[in-house]
């Protein structure tokens, strides 16, 4: 009975128990199926020898009680052929034979009970193991939508940190755009400059081109004076 003791001690233990003190509950719960199932398959098996050990001793029970039943009928049918000594021997067998049936009684009846106690410990452990069986699948979805929503949630933690990247580059962003509104800002304050060198460079150009024509208009209107040459005379010969 120490298969039966062992199996009274895991259906009888707490399963929420087991979990609390373990770091996988998944791997627990399948270890405790597992096992459950191992001690079903002894429990099965010792229920088979039982039920076998049970039937052969109501066999020799019955085999005994009709060949004492037949010794009895011969011994009545010797009587009544008048055969008095032949029935004295053939009540001896009888009651030999309903001797040992008598032995095999008591024996019958433990085994029978035995047998009947298996089969209700097996019935107790098959509808334990489904049980076991249940409470390993609810435990194990339960442990895996946990293990799922804290990837969520982690998952959610790290969304707010690319958040807050996002808000970096936002910053950043400003940052840029200041510093292309400067580029620009500097550029047309250039482009400003260059345009007055150059208004300033054209002004200069035009009064000194001015003063060229000025002082070519009072050439051209000045008196101009001939001299004229004497040519030289040539030598009489």
């Amino acid at each position: 009975m120490g298969v039966f003791k062992r199996v009274s001690d895991i259906i009888s233990a707490n399963i929420h128990h087991l979990l609390d003190r373990c770091e996988d509950p998944e791997k627990m719960c399948k270890q405790v199926v597992r096992e459950l199932e191992a001690h079903l398959t002894r429990v099965r098996h010792a229920v088979v020898q039982a039920v076998a050990a049970e039937r052969q001793l109501r066999a020799s029970l019955d085999q005994n009680r009709d060949v004492s039943f037949q010794w009895a009928e011969r011994a009545a049918q010797a009587l009544g052929e008048g055969e008095e000594e032949l029935a004295r021997r053939a009540l001896r067998q009888k009651l030999s034979y309903q001797s040992a049936a008598d032995r095999l009684q008591p024996d019958w009846e433990r085994a029978a009970a035995g047998a009947e106690e298996l089969r209700s410990q097996l019935v107790i452990l098959q509808q334990k193991l489904r049980e076991a069986c249940h409470y390993r699948d609810m435990l194990i979805a339960r442990q895996r939508a946990a293990e799922a929503k804290r990837q969520v949630e982690r998952s959610l933690v790290r969304l707010s940190q690319v958040g807050e990247k996002f808000q970096q580059l936002g910053r950043m962003a400003e940052v840029v755009s200041r510093l292309e509104l400067e580029v620009a800002a500097e550029a047309e304050l250039r482009s400003e400059e260059q345009v007055l060198v150059a208004e300033l460079d054209s002004r200069q150009e035009s009064q000194e081109v001015e003063a060229e024509l000025e002082a070519l208009r009072q050439r051209l209107s000045a008196p101009q004076v001939s001299t004229k040459t004497d040519a030289p005379s040539s030598s009489p010969d």
